[in-house]
This record gives structure tokens, sequence and C-alpha cells, in this order.
């Protein structure tokens, strides 16, 4: 597996709806459990997840975004790895 994070999201996510993403991080071509991923949209900090056995973590964040374009960035501090996206938004 090649080592990084691979992001998986919506392209589009209704405004004021619930985002739903997951981020998987492979490092030394292992998947990585229990490590914390930061999660964050158009550059704020949201929450630090930690990865489960396989080393993916679920992201949840209800009615944050309003309409439009916004990036979600997930970062793994132990290492030079990211990960993002170009979520649109839309209105209801």
């Amino acid at each position: 597996m090649p080592d990084g994070i691979t992001l998986h999201i919506p392209p589009v996510i209704k405004a004021g709806r619930e985002i739903a993403a997951e981020a998987t991080l492979v490092s030394g071509g292992y998947l990585q459990p229990d490590v914390g991923l930061h999660f964050l949209i158009d550059d704020i900090e949201r929450r630090i997840v930690k990865t489960d056995s396989h080393g993916t973590a679920y992201f949840r964040l209800r009615g944050v975004l309003a309409s439009g374009m916004h990036v979600l960035q997930v970062r793994y501090q132990g290492s030079r790895y990211s990960g993002s996206a170009c979520p649109r938004s839309e209105s209801v």
C-alpha cells in the first residue's frame, strides 16, 4: 500500500446536513491503528479522530456548512501526510 492518507467524502453535501467522511492512514506500507487524524474545514480544525484497527477514522459533523465550495483537509501530525477534498455544499 502506498503511504499517505486516503480521504472519502461525497462530492456534494446539502447545506445544514451531516458531513460524513472517512480517512485511512498508511505509513511505512502499513495501516496505522489508534492514531489521531486532524479534520479541518476551510482551515479550521473541527475534530481529532482516532483511527480504528484498520487505520480508518470516521468523521461526522452536523450542520456547519453554508452553501458554496469548502475544503476538507485531514492531517496526521506524526508525519508529512495530509489529504484534502473540495466538496460543494448546496442549499436544501
